[in-house]
């Protein structure tokens, strides 16, 4: 998949199945804004190679953030490095429902009351040049892609809104309100 990010505009959506929600509302900011600025690379109609890597720069940071390089070098470094052990974290009735796609053999009598699933299978980050990768988990990736068609199953957020918040409160009220609207 190749990205034109000169197609990303003030109106770029961002889009995630619900269930991704509250693993969303727990990241801190600096991480969410790097995960939210790969994420809107991704064409959530279709799906992604299983081995891309999603890139950000410091100069995407600085454009859509509106920070400093330094603040933009720390926020990418720190991002990515938290983005490395964040967990999807399924419930009962999320894993039942999800198991056929993400192809576990679960049935009412078996399924877990909890799951925990990586995001990432790693980050990288490149100080000298300014930029880090996302590799995603197969798993994460049902998570992000093929969602048009889905009725209400999917949040959508608009890049610019979501980076510029400054609070994680701010972001996740903003989060449950698009998921509603």
């Amino acid at each position: 998949m190749t990205t034109n990010k000169t197609s990303l505009s003030r109106l770029t959506k961002v889009r995630h199945r619900n269930e991704l929600n509250s693993t969303l509302s727990t990241l801190p900011m600096a991480a969410k804004k790097v995960l939210f600025l790969a994420m809107c690379q991704i064409n959530s109609k279709n799906e992604f190679d299983d081995d891309h890597i999603f890139y950000v720069t410091v100069a995407d940071y600085i454009k859509w953030v509106q920070v400093k390089p330094d603040a933009a070098y720390l926020a990418l470094r720190d991002g990515s490095n938290i983005l490395d052990t964040t967990l999807l974290k399924l419930k009962h009735d999320e894993i039942l429902e999800l198991s056929s796609d993400l192809g576990f053999k679960f049935t009412k009598s078996n399924v877990p009351d909890s799951m925990n699933l990586s995001l990432t299978v790693f980050s990288t980050y490149y100080r000298n040049e300014g930029r880090v990768g996302i590799k995603f988990t197969k798993e994460a990736k049902r998570f992000l892609c093929k969602l048009i068609g889905e009725e209400k199953r999917y949040t959508t957020q608009v890049l610019l809104s979501v980076v510029r918040l400054t609070s994680v409160n701010a972001a996740s009220l903003y989060q449950l309100i698009r998921k509603i609207y």
